[in-house]
C-alpha cells in the first residue's frame, strides 16, 4: 500500500529544500491526504504508482490562491483509466478550489515510463479533458531535456496547447513544464462540466 504523507513528505522536501517550513509541509501534505479519495477497485502499481510522487506538486502549484498563496483545494478524487467518449484516460483528478467561490477543476495525467513521444501524441488527444493536462515520465529529467531540445516540434506542441511535463528523479518529481489554464471562447468550465458530470455521478454511485 502506498504512503500517502510519505510520498508527500518526500516530493514536497524535494521541491523546497531547506526554504520549506517543515511545520507548513506537514501541514499542506495532511491536508492532501486527508482530502484525496482514490476510485479504482484494483491495486495500484506500475505507471499508475507515478501518481503518488507528483499530486502533492500538482496540488502545490493549481491548488492555492494565486493572491495569498495559500492552499485553498478540497474533495480531490482521482479517477484511473477513465473512459469519455471512447478515448481513455491514465488519471483524472477533480477538486474543489474556493476563491471566490467553491469551483470544480480538473488535472488530467497521462503516464509513461520511457516513451516521449507517445506521451505527447497521447496528450494532444485527451488535453480538451482538462482545465490543466500533465505527462508524467519516469526519466532522469536531464534526458528528458535532451530529447525534447533533439525535436523542438515537440517542445513547440507541449507549449503552444498548455500542456505540462514532470520527469521523475528516482521518485522526485521535477516539473520541465507547467501546464497553462485552457481557456476557450464561453465557458470551458462549464461545458466540461457537461461533459463529464454523468460519468462522475456514475462512478461516485
Amino acid at each position: 500500500m502506498v504512503n500517502c504523507k510519505e510520498k508527500c513528505l518526500e516530493s514536497m522536501e524535494a521541491r523546497y529544500g531547506f526554504f520549506a517550513s517543515s511545520e507548513r509541509v506537514e501541514k499542506f501534505c495532511e491536508r492532501v491526504c486527508n482530502n484525496v479519495r482514490l476510485h479504482w477497485s484494483g491495486p495500484v502499481h506500475g505507471e499508475d504508482a507515478l501518481l503518488f510522487h507528483v499530486l502533492p506538486v500538482l496540488m502545490d502549484i493549481h491548488g492555492k490562491d494565486n493572491y495569498w498563496f495559500k492552499s485553498c483545494f478540497r474533495d480531490i478524487d482521482v479517477y484511473f483509466h477513465r473512459r469519455i467518449n471512447n478515448v481513455e484516460i491514465d488519471v483524472m483528478i477533480t477538486f474543489i478550489k474556493e476563491v471566490h467561490k467553491p469551483r470544480l477543476y480538473r488535472i488530467i495525467l497521462e503516464l509513461k515510463e520511457t516513451d516521449l513521444a507517445k506521451l505527447v501524441e497521447q496528450l494532444l488527444v485527451r488535453r480538451k479533458y482538462g482545465t490543466w493536462a500533465y505527462g508524467v515520465i519516469s526519466l532522469h529529467p536531464n534526458t528528458v531535456l535532451r530529447m525534447l531540445m533533439s525535436n523542438p516540434d515537440r517542445l513547440r506542441v507541449l507549449v503552444d496547447y498548455g500542456i505540462g511535463l514532470i520527469a521523475l528523479y528516482g521518485e522526485i518529481p521535477v516539473v520541465i513544464l507547467e501546464s497553462v489554464r485552457r481557456k476557450t471562447p464561453g465557458t470551458l468550465e462549464d461545458i466540461l462540466d457537461k461533459i463529464l458530470e454523468p460519468f462522475l455521478k456514475e462512478e461516485n454511485t
